[in-house]
């Protein structure tokens, strides 16, 4: 599974042009917290796209990893 998350994240960096850790960085992509759960707000150019759908299964990811308290999201990214 690991392997196919890895294609998915680096197809997503490569042809789709949306590299994940940046748009955390730069403000495209935020994770803001309510309480246990965590929202992603996310610049209103990507919502309807392939690139914000395929990004939401990283997401998915993060959430489960961050919610166990496993490792900040950043560190969870560069495993892919």
């Amino acid at each position: 599974m690991n392997d196919i998350y890895r294609t998915l994240y680096q197809d997503l960096s490569e042809r789709g042009g949306l590299d994940i850790q940046d748009a955390l960085r730069d403000g495209t992509i935020t994770i803001i917290r309510f309480g246990s759960s965590l929202r992603f707000k996310v610049d209103p150019r990507l919502e309807d796209t392939w690139q914000f759908s395929t990004a939401r299964l990283f997401f998915a990811l993060v959430a489960n990893r961050l919610r166990q308290g496993r490792s900040s999201s950043f560190k969870i990214f560069d495993e892919f």
